[in-house]
């Protein structure tokens, strides 16, 4: 049996579609509305995330990276280890510095 995005069925969906889908990467089976009671499910393609979204994971990712770093930073000043306070301010200036960028 052949596949496409946009596909529906009805009742059930065998499970080669989802095979199908799994091994594209691109693609998933969703329920949709009933139709007079009966199940319906649809492949669905996954959409690629446009710039704003790529943008803000990142300035989540980069946000959690600074919080990490002062945590760090932390635990390095109760333990006297000053060594490794200038490599994390130093992680921490580049990665603000991208932050501003993108904000």
């Amino acid at each position: 049996m052949e596949f496409e995005i946009g596909q529906i069925f009805e009742g059930m969906y065998p499970p080669e579609a989802a095979e199908w889908c799994n091994d594209r990467v691109d693609c998933y089976i969703a329920e949709i509305d009933a139709v007079e009671g009966i199940r319906r499910f649809e492949i669905k393609e996954i959409l690629a995330p446009d710039e704003e979204e790529v943008k803000q994971r990142e300035i989540e990712t980069i946000k959690a990276q600074l919080e990490e770093i002062d945590l760090k930073s932390i635990r390095a000043l109760r333990a006297g280890e000053t060594e490794y306070i200038e490599l994390y301010e130093s992680e921490a200036t580049a990665l603000r510095a991208r932050l501003e960028e993108l904000e």
